[in-house]
């Protein structure tokens, strides 16, 4: 893990001229990391054949890919975006042509991780805001254009995470193998990668922006700055006909809600319950011998089923509601005078 931090942290230092000087660099970077996860899940999936055969079915997406980047690195001219956009579609469509079966999702895990990446996202388009006013100063019309991306940063953020996570997490859920695994692949492997880069480019526009708020934006700028909201809003419109397959009704309702927390709060219950049926089985048990030890033993002809029965519910009720603590010297004698008939 430590060496696939370093690969990436190599990788993001030549981000900048990943396309010109340093692209054999960020190749070789890129492959290293991609190296050391197929890696990490190997290992991981050791005892789960079925885990380890779906990474070796999308270690070779991951492997040509990065190797297409190295090669770009060497190369001039038209064919060097043509081998980036051939490494995208490899990384990219291997997970949809090799199969979901196999692999493991934990909803919970899998929902948070990619709202922290969201979150940077947001995060950085703020930065950028600062550091495009940095550049300009502060004026009237600084002011209000920082306003106004500050709004549109937040409705990123509020369409997000105001109805998506809590979605996402209720369908993840609710499903189980392939299937959860492929609903998993469709709305955070693609469907993501959309929606960041619409907060990225916006962030690039306002950066640009903020710099000369008088002056006319050239196009890529302006292409970032109305096109990465639209890309945002198109991605996140994807996703929700994915997960709830419809386009209406921006909130949960509080029935979505309560079932929710009524799954959550039922799947936390089922190991206390366990553990606690499990407790209260074990002092019923030792009640009874312990009844059964103190019992007079003046009559040698057996009870009959009813006197059984009506003693085990009276020693099962005194259980269930004082506990084996609960049951005092005199209590002891009187149940075992019933027991006894």
């Amino acid at each position: 893990m430590l060496v696939a931090m370093a690969a990436m942290f190599v990788a993001a230092l030549t981000v900048p001229d990943a396309f010109g000087s340093h692209g054999v660099l960020f190749g070789v970077a890129f492959l290293i990391v991609n190296v050391m996860h197929l890696t990490l899940y190997a290992l991981s999936a050791r005892g789960d054949p079925d885990l380890l055969a779906a990474i070796l079915r999308v270690a070779p997406s991951a492997l040509v890919g990065a190797a297409l980047i190295i090669v770009a690195g060497f190369v001039d001219g038209g064919l060097k975006p043509m081998l980036w956009l051939a490494a995208l579609a490899v990384g990219y469509l291997g997970p949809l042509l090799g199969g979901m079966r196999g692999w493991r999702v934990q909803p919970a895990h899998f929902v948070e991780r990619h709202g922290l990446i969201v979150i940077i996202a947001i995060g950085e388009s703020l930065i950028a805001i600062g550091l495009g006013e940095r550049d300009s100063g502060i004026s009237t019309g600084v002011i209000v254009a920082a306003v106004l991306g500050f709004a549109v940063t937040t409705s990123f953020w509020l369409a997000y995470f105001d109805f998506f996570t809590i979605r996402a997490q209720q369908m993840l859920t609710d499903r189980s193998g392939v299937e959860r695994a492929a609903l998993a692949r469709d709305v955070y492997t693609y469907l993501h990668l959309p929606m960041v880069a619409g907060i990225v480019l916006f962030a690039f526009g306002m950066k640009t922006t903020l710099a000369d708020v008088d002056g006319e934006l050239a196009t890529i700028p302006a292409l970032g700055l109305c096109g990465g909201p639209a890309l945002y809003l198109f991605a996140y419109a994807a996703l929700r006909v994915r997960v709830s397959r419809t386009l209406g009704g921006g909130r949960l309702t509080r029935r979505d809600r309560l079932r929710f927390a009524v799954a959550s709060g039922r799947r936390r219950a089922g190991t206390r319950r366990a553990h606690t049926d499990g407790d209260r089985v074990g002092r019923t048990s030792r009640i009874r011998i312990h009844l059964v030890a103190r019992s007079p033993r003046t009559d040698t002809r057996a009870p009959s089923a009813g006197l059984i029965n009506e003693s085990d519910h009276a020693v099962d009720r005194h259980v269930g509601r004082r506990g084996l603590a609960g049951c005092s010297r005199r209590q002891t004698g009187d149940l075992s005078l019933r027991r006894r008939g």
